[in-house]
């Protein structure tokens, strides 16, 4: 079970007061600090509604204990290593991931295109500083946490989730 530190308090994961301590550091503007290491790590508060969520900073997954919910192993691992930096880019201060895709987003009128001269058609590349639509639906995927197991998804892994 995780535990957080919110002010000078120590709170657990199913604690019946942390909404309320939650609801206080997020009017505050206070991080609350994940136990799962000495030094503690920093976290956010998101709020959905009338409910407070603790959510990990980004790019602190690998400071978390392996043993924490929030730990993530490193992007390197994961596929995503060569995508970080170039496609995506992650600003940890305000939690914002800028994505590049290889992919218009807008539907436009139906042109040719164009093939510079002396250049086959034959040949596809791609270029790696941006996103395919299938790494983008992998990527959405990876940070809603749909391809990880915990206990919260045992008899409610239906594709109503994933909507």
């Amino acid at each position: 079970m995780r535990r957080f530190r919110i002010g000078s308090a120590v709170y657990e994961e199913a604690a019946p007061d942390l909404q309320a301590a939650l609801a206080g550091a997020y009017a505050r503007a206070e991080r609350p600090l994940c136990l799962c290491r000495e030094s503690g790590c920093p976290m956010y508060i998101a709020r959905i509604g009338d409910l407070h969520l603790i959510k990990r900073m980004p790019l602190s997954g690998g400071e978390h204990d392996p043993s924490c919910d929030s730990y993530e192993s490193p992007y390197e691992l994961s596929g995503l290593g060569a995508l970080m930096g170039s496609a995506i880019q992650l600003d940890p201060k305000n939690g914002l991931a800028a994505l590049k895709l290889d992919f218009s987003l807008s539907k436009t009128g139906s042109r040719a295109a164009s093939v510079p001269a002396g250049q086959s058609s034959a040949s596809v590349t791609t270029d790696p500083r941006r996103m395919s639509l299938r790494g983008l639906l992998h990527y959405l995927w990876h940070e809603a946490e749909l391809t990880v197991w915990t206990s919260r998804w045992a008899g409610k892994r239906h594709w109503w989730n994933v909507r």
